[in-house]
């Protein structure tokens, strides 16, 4: 089949795409004679393309541009595109102009192209289209503060970074799916709210949301936690046997928050109830359907973890059906200004306080890095609001009270008389072990094992320290 449906076609289609483009096209021969110009270079200039076959480029030229440069005759001289930046000589219009030589087989320029384009038209399609940006981020905006006044959302996500919008955007998508979701990110991002978020878009919403962390509780109690058991099953029990928290998430969603902490022996349990939708409680012979949607969240670094032997490989492809990252705030800094603004608005009112973050704070806050993200922002501004006299926060708060939250400030040598407490001074000896044996071992599992510990305790101590 050809290209083209023969050659009245192909030059109607030619003329369709030159008199479409955004810019104005010229083309000229080796002698400056003009030879076409499309039906923007005539929207652009008023000259017809009639009346520029009569023209050479030099009364065109001295005509268009106030420089009485012509661009084809740059062209034919230099034997080179050329670019300029052009005024009009009858009014104040700004042109960018694109000059494009065509050789012959002998390589002599045999023709020149030029493009015309008003400044003011770029300029005019670059705000539509960052008008349209716009428009499309407020719409998301509307559809979520509507949601928030209808109480389908517990607690507001503030944001304004595109990184967020993207993961908000996939967040909406999923929730139209009963698909297992792997939400990664580090400690502090705000994992359990973003898993919320999702549960209250999903048609699970008004159903249990039920949160487990792993970490949390002690591996011998873990199994019963989740499953429940029945009466007699163990010693110490609950007479009447006790339901487990998949039961009380059943028709809604459940949270497996910290899903790396959870023991070996419990992972298998766990991929039956992902695989086959039921399970069996603790001393129980009938198995229960498990009608759940399971979330599971980690800062964790899980394919390290299956190649050591310490997670399942096969529940780890198991929950990562769909993974969401949440971006720590190093990555999405545009987000620090909005969550300031409404942190100290929050603080203001649980506290009755007149607080306001001057511009210059404002810049120095952003630039930090915030290794907590979220929680830590949270809790500086806390802290900076309750104990600063000024009521309008200035960059010297900033500097002080942020600095006394640095690793730093929690060195090898914590006993310096008279600055701290003993529990602060022991906490920072603890920061500092925990510190160094997670660069040396990585995970909790090595670490809780060099330090003669349970993986729990590690675990929970690396939360409490942010580590």
């Amino acid at each position: 089949m050809p290209l083209f449906e023969g050659q009245e076609h192909y030059q109607r289609l030619m003329k369709l795409a030159m008199d479409t483009s955004w810019s104005g096209i010229l083309i000229a021969d080796r002698e400056g004679q003009y030879l076409f110009a499309n039906r923007r270079y005539e929207e652009l200039t008023g000259w017809s393309n009639e009346v520029v076959q009569e023209l050479d480029s030099q009364v065109l030229g001295q005509y268009l541009i106030r420089e009485k440069v012509s661009t084809v005759d740059l062209v034919l001289q230099q034997k080179k595109e050329v670019l300029l930046v052009q005024s009009s000589s009858c009014d104040e219009r700004i042109f960018l102009v694109r000059g494009v030589p065509y050789f012959d087989q002998s390589g002599a320029v045999a023709y020149v192209i030029c493009h015309l384009l008003e400044l003011s038209a770029l300029q005019h399609y670059t705000d539509s289209l960052e008008s349209s940006r716009r428009k499309s981020q407020h719409v998301f905006e509307d559809f979520v503060k509507i949601a928030d006044q209808n109480g389908a959302y517990s607690e507001k996500i503030i944001f304004r970074s595109q990184a967020m919008y993207q993961v908000m955007e996939q967040i909406n998508l999923v929730a139209q799916t009963d698909a297992t979701v792997l939400i990664r990110g580090e400690s502090g991002v705000g994992k359990e709210l973003f898993a919320k978020r999702l549960h209250d878009a999903s048609s699970r919403r008004g159903q249990p949301f039920i949160r487990l962390n792993c970490s949390a509780i002690p591996d011998a109690l873990l199994e019963s936690e989740l499953f429940g058991y029945e009466a007699g099953a163990f010693t110490g029990g609950s007479a009447k046997g006790k339901k487990g928290l998949l039961e009380h998430a059943n028709r809604g969603t459940m949270l497996l928050d910290e899903i790396g902490t959870m023991p070996v022996s419990l992972q298998s349990k766990l991929l039956r109830v992902l695989q086959e939708r039921e399970y069996t409680k603790l001393g129980g012979h009938e198995p229960i359907q498990a009608d759940v949607r399971f979330i599971a969240a980690t800062n964790a670094d899980l394919e390290g973890m299956v190649r050591e032997g310490s997670f399942r490989e096969d529940l780890y492809y198991r929950l990562n059906i769909i993974p969401i990252r949440i971006p720590p705030l190093r990555e999405r800094k545009e987000d620090i200004p909005v969550l300031v603004r409404h942190f100290i608005r929050q603080l203001n009112s649980k506290y009755q306080l007149r607080k306001a973050v001057s511009p210059e704070a404002m810049e120095v806050i952003a630039q930090r890095p915030f290794p907590g993200n979220v929680r830590q922002l949270r809790n500086f501004l806390e802290r900076m609001a309750l104990l600063s006299a000024n009521d309008c926060l200035t960059r010297e708060d900033v500097d002080r009270f942020y600095s006394s939250e640095t690793l730093q400030d929690l060195s090898p040598e914590p006993f310096t008389f008279g600055k701290r407490s003993l529990q602060e001074m022991m906490d920072a000896y603890e920061k500092y072990i925990l510190t160094e044996y997670k660069k040396r071992f990585k995970s909790s599992y090595k670490v809780a094992e060099q330090l003669g510990t349970n993986q729990s305790t590690i675990s929970r101590k690396f939360r409490k320290y942010q580590i």
